[in-house]
């Protein structure tokens, strides 16, 4: 499926409006949005000096992106010497034409986060824009968050669970060390968003299991005293293909007559330092 608009042969004043309107706003690059967008994600690549490494666009804003890499030690040497510097290449379908459109973005990478240890390892990078992008981006990314709207009551649901996101902060949740319990197993995940009302996780593989179950997570990090700890269940999942296999994002919804105060005092504490 190809987008159906004309990139940046819009006029730059509604460039400049969509740029405005939607440049804090992050979006998944799922199955959906790459088909509406034309994105190919076979020639997806983070260049690093002389090196071109194949990436997946696992989520994008104006200003940022997060990055699913298999890296090797050249790779991370070449990162490393390169400061963080690189150079983030996306291509997409041009609508009614056999043809991609090459949009390229220097970045900055902010975070590294180990996914799975192996020879060539995957991990997640964070990564902020150097400059403000090309317009055929913002056009691209502009649509595709225009045909993602809500109606009223979801956008209400989404901006609670979205919280701790303003500000860009959501790179900064995946340093929270993150466990999910289920029917007696306990598993590592990454928290992708945490509220009062509910949390969005990623875990490794096709876990559609968890669908309907009840869940506790429990999370800690190093700045607050104590762990989160919050009985949910799970009302949501999707999965998305990685280079190194599939991980699946477990949407949680809290029940308010079972979140206890250590929690609410728990969160309180990681808005003031993630948020406020």
């Amino acid at each position: 499926m190809s987008p159906s608009y004309y990139f940046s042969m819009l006029p730059a004043h509604q460039i400049q409006s969509l740029y405005d309107q939607f440049k804090e706003k992050l979006v998944r690059f799922d199955e959906k949005a790459v088909a509406s967008t034309g994105l190919s994600p076979d020639k997806t690549t983070l260049k690093v000096r002389t090196l071109l490494l194949p990436c997946l666009l696992y989520s994008a804003s104006m200003n940022n992106a997060n990055l699913i890499i298999k890296l090797n030690y050249t790779g991370i040497q070449q990162i490393d010497s390169a400061k963080n510097n690189g150079a983030l290449k996306l291509f997409f379908a041009v609508s009614g034409k056999n043809e991609h459109i090459q949009i390229n973005i220097n970045i900055k990478i902010i975070e590294m986060k180990l996914l799975k240890a192996q020879k060539n390892a995957v991990y997640q990078l964070s990564a902020k824009y150097i400059n403000k992008p090309p317009d055929d981006y913002i056009v691209i990314l502009g649509k595709l968050i225009e045909a993602q709207s809500f109606s009223p009551k979801k956008e209400k649901v989404e901006e609670t669970v979205k919280l701790p996101e303003l500000k860009q902060n959501m790179q900064r949740l995946k340093k929270i060390n993150t466990k999910i319990f289920c029917k007696g197993k306990e598993e590592n995940c990454v928290l992708e968003t945490v509220s009062i009302s509910g949390a969005r996780v990623i875990i490794e593989g096709a876990r559609s299991e968890y669908l309907h179950n009840r869940v506790m997570l429990k999370m800690k990090t190093k700045r607050i005293k104590g762990a989160g700890e919050v009985l949910g269940n799970v009302t949501r999942y999707s999965n998305m293909q990685t280079i190194n296999g599939l991980v699946t994002i477990l949407s949680i919804s809290f029940d308010e007559r079972d979140i206890p105060d250590s929690y609410k005092i728990w969160l309180e504490e990681l808005i003031k330092i993630f948020v406020l």
